[in-house]
């Protein structure tokens, strides 16, 4: 958004006109090159700025070999230009490698009984209707922190 007068010296909001959406890798490569200088780039790769600059204005097309040229000098190596698609594939297709040894998989111990249920208590009896829980026995009362 941008701010402007009016003419009563009043201030005003302005959008920026609508980008064209990009969908293919030519819209992404004249994007990426409408952020570059061009002349550098037509010097590294040994092309008539002139030819950037109208693939750049949407109308010239690029071969597809400058093309691959293009996406290698822009993204450094890290991605591919695909001729039949039109799109852009990362150059790395290998396959992901951890960085650390993974642990050994969990096998539970076998043993006869386990001590209490899913919380860790002890099963508790189910009492008949009327039926009063047995009394708790209580040993000596101790204080928290007391021996």
């Amino acid at each position: 958004m941008t701010m402007r007068k009016d003419d009563k010296g009043v201030y005003c909001t302005e959008r920026a006109p609508e980008r064209p959406p990009i969908v293919t890798a030519t819209d992404l490569l004249r994007a990426a090159l409408k952020a570059r200088n061009t002349a550098a780039i037509a010097k590294e790769l040994q092309v008539a700025a002139e030819t950037l600059n109208a693939f750049v204005a949407g109308h010239g097309n690029l071969s597809p070999t400058l093309k691959q040229q293009l996406t290698s000098e822009i993204f450094g190596g890290a991605a591919v230009y695909n001729e039949e698609l039109d799109r852009l594939q990362p150059s790395n297709q290998a396959e992901a490698t951890s960085i650390s040894a993974t642990p050994p998989r969990f096998v539970p111990p076998k043993v006869k009984y386990v001590v209490g249920g899913m919380n860790g208590q002890a099963h508790k009896p189910v009492l008949q209707k009327g039926e009063k829980p047995a009394p708790v026995p209580m040993g000596k009362p101790t204080r928290a922190g007391w021996a």
